[in-house]
């Protein structure tokens, strides 16, 4: 159990890393930030710290002598683990996806403009 919780800590803190990453380099390379960028800039600064904060409390348990406390909240765990990276995952590749150009222009009206096309 203890070798789980350590490769999901690597795995968070890893998908942080990258998240944070692509975060900074909105707006790359003419400083232009795109309405797309703009409106989830938030939400992908929120994920990162989230995944990166879980991270660290997946290797905290691993590390823990209180393994038992861990056996029972690790379906919720895995759980949250895995909500935090299929979203932190997804938002830099919704414009690319069908069914994120519809809910976004049933949302805003407007098509989504991640700045690709020239």
């Amino acid at each position: 159990m203890k070798i789980l919780a350590t490769i999901g800590a690597v795995v968070c803190i890893v998908s942080a890393f990258f998240g944070y990453m692509n975060a900074m380099m909105i707006g790359f390379p003419d400083s232009f930030i795109t309405p797309y960028g703009r409106e989830t800039e938030i939400l992908q600064r929120i994920l990162v710290k989230s995944c990166f904060g879980f991270g660290l409390l997946l290797l905290a348990f691993s590390f823990s002598r209180k393994l038992r406390l861990f056996v029972r909240l690790q379906f919720g765990l895995l759980c949250f683990a895995g909500l935090i990276l299929c979203a932190s995952w997804l938002v830099p590749a919704c414009p690319s996806l069908k069914i994120c150009q519809d809910a976004y222009f049933a949302l805003t009206d407007r098509i989504i403009d991640d700045g690709t096309g020239g």
